[in-house]
């Protein structure tokens, strides 16, 4: 990615995304509040599902270079995301 204003290439970040990569990115996000969703039916189920995801992702990319890190992005957006809903919805007393 490259900073428009000095033309240097920025580091990646969790907290960008281009307009051509959105799509790609929300796409994943599902992924991330399945997670969440089996994390009420057990730990263990939310661990693996993770972990066979990202394998998947990492795999993927090793043959087909389609940088798999916009997948697990939006990955890591949903499961954020649902995780600080729940937390609040917890806090609060409503779950």
């Amino acid at each position: 990615m490259k900073d428009k204003a000095s033309g240097t290439t920025v580091p990646w970040s969790l907290f960008t995304v281009s307009k051509d990569d959105l799509g790609r990115v929300l796409l994943h996000v599902p992924l991330g509040i399945l997670t969440c969703a089996l994390w009420y039916v057990h730990w263990a189920l939310a661990v693996v599902f993770a972990a066979g995801f990202i394998i998947y992702e990492k795999e993927q990319d090793k043959y087909t270079i389609d940088q798999a890190w916009k997948d697990i992005k939006g990955f890591l957006w949903g499961l954020g995301l649902t995780g600080s809903v729940l937390f609040v919805l917890k806090l609060l007393g409503i779950i």
